[in-house]
């Protein structure tokens, strides 16, 4: 029995390419819809990262005001401090002498 080839085509043929065809073009729509949903995503965790950060600066920027404030309070206490102190070595060589 030898084998002989049919060079006809038959219903099943088309059906068989038209399932092939309609498998690849829904793999291709999903593949795009996933893409699509991930720049969403993406999108979406890009302007929350975004606020975050811009919060985060404006946070660092008004402690970095608070923190010079306190400087400069310190500074003028100390200055105030040394002011006194030297009054009061004043006060004490007055009162040795007398």
């Amino acid at each position: 029995m030898a084998l002989k080839y049919d060079g006809t085509i038959n219903a099943g043929h088309f059906l068989t390419a038209g399932a092939m065809f309609v498998s690849a073009l829904c793999a291709v729509i999903w593949i795009q819809a996933d893409l699509r949903k991930l720049a969403a995503d993406q999108q979406r965790i890009e302007a929350f990262f975004a606020t975050e950060v811009a919060a985060i600066r404006s946070d660092a920027a008004g402690r970095e005001g608070r923190l010079r404030t306190a400087e400069l309070t310190i500074a003028g206490q100390a200055s105030d401090l040394r002011s006194i102190s030297a009054t009061l070595s004043r006060i004490e060589r007055l009162l040795e002498t007398k």
